[in-house]
């Protein structure tokens, strides 16, 4: 699966790993499906790991509609939970800069990162997190 997801709730953490090419349907239909899971809680911190995510294809269009489907599932929180994206890759960092300024009015603390390390102390989590993935292919 291209963006898999993974709930830490001793750590209050949602995980959201993108890989390879993600057409804007099946971005947005992942999303839906991901805030619709009874394992996700709206006040979890999350990480959005783009490392191997191919993002050229994304469009302004399909991350204004990530804005308003996070606003319609999330929009009523009264805590401002942190959002932390990890995107190495100068495209994915741009988009991900864009949609963070799309969002600017929702309700969380965004920023985004091109080191793993510096944004999971950012949000708390321990370094080694990600070293035992079960989402992992690999």
């Amino acid at each position: 699966m291209p963006i898999s997801a993974r709930f830490e709730k001793d750590a209050g953490l949602a995980i959201f790993t993108h890989r390879g090419v993600i057409p804007d349907e099946e971005f947005l239909g992942t999303y839906r499906t991901i805030y619709r899971d009874p394992r996700f809680e709206k006040t979890f911190n999350t990480l959005v790991d783009l490392r191997e995510a191919e993002s050229s294809i994304r469009s302004p269009e399909a991350l204004r509609t990530m804005v308003n489907i996070r606003d319609r599932w999330l929009g009523d929180l009264e805590v401002n939970p942190r959002v932390a994206v990890v995107a190495p890759a100068d495209i994915s960092f741009g988009l991900a800069r864009m949609y963070e300024a799309y969002s600017d009015a929702l309700p969380f603390e965004f920023i985004v990162f091109k080191d793993i390390g510096a944004a999971l102390a950012w949000l708390g989590a321990p370094e080694d997190l990600l070293e035992n993935d079960p989402t992992d292919p690999d």
